[in-house]
């Protein structure tokens, strides 16, 4: 229920619960191009009750011929992603899955040994927290 985008060989893994019109997430994603050797696995995760269009940003996003494009040049750029009827989409299991794992911000961060980071997080933080590239 997620996209993923590679940096390097992709060796580390890292799950990412994101809002497309977080702030933090924007600062958060500004991050990521300076991790190297690394999977991001992207789960849409809008927050509604505090941004009201990032359900339709998430769905714009997910919808797209390019997930990875989309999601770089709405959290890179502040491109909003083009508006689309509907279409077939994990939205709202990540919105299930967040509640069952008690995800109530964004960026959470899940590390592939469970660990559970909520907020922004630096590279080097990153970095340190991956155990190097």
């Amino acid at each position: 229920d997620a996209f993923d985008i590679v940096h390097g060989d992709g060796k580390r893994q890292l799950y990412l619960f994101e809002d497309p019109d977080c702030p933090y997430c924007k600062k958060f994603e500004e991050q990521l191009p300076k991790i190297n050797n690394v999977t991001l696995h992207i789960f849409l995760f809008p927050l509604t009750t505090i941004h009201p269009h990032a359900y339709e940003h998430a769905l714009g996003v997910w919808c797209a011929n390019d997930r990875q494009k989309t999601w770089t040049d709405k959290m890179i750029k502040g491109i909003d992603p083009p508006a689309v009827a509907k279409c077939a989409n994990p939205i709202d299991r990540n919105l299930a899955l967040g509640e069952k794992i008690h995800i109530d911000g964004t960026p959470t961060i899940v590390f592939a040994d469970g660990r559970v980071r909520a907020g922004m997080m630096s590279a080097e933080d990153l970095e340190r927290m991956l155990g190097g590239g």
